[in-house]
């Protein structure tokens, strides 16, 4: 794993409440070397982190975007009559 995935796939852990702290983290961590059943839900974690991550970065990007848009004057061909 490299730091990278480690921080994603903490950060992606932590969110969803199935780790509290880094402990928790390496035990989580350790068991995917229990067996070849293991090694695929990690790689399956670290999928769903990445997708995770990609979509949050979207909405906040949309977020912020829609927020610079909404926080324009309108123009008076488009404002609500008072």
């Amino acid at each position: 794993m490299t730091d990278e995935e480690e921080v994603l796939v903490k950060e992606f852990l932590l969110h969803h409440g199935e780790t509290e702290d880094d402990d928790d983290f390496e035990l989580w961590y350790l068991q995917c070397f229990e067996n070849s059943e293991s090694e695929t839900h990690y790689k399956h974690t670290l999928h769903l982190a990445t997708v995770w991550k990609g979509r949050f970065e979207e909405g906040f990007k949309t977020g912020a975007s829609y927020k610079t848009v909404s926080l324009k004057q309108p123009d008076e061909s488009t404002a609500l009559p008072l």
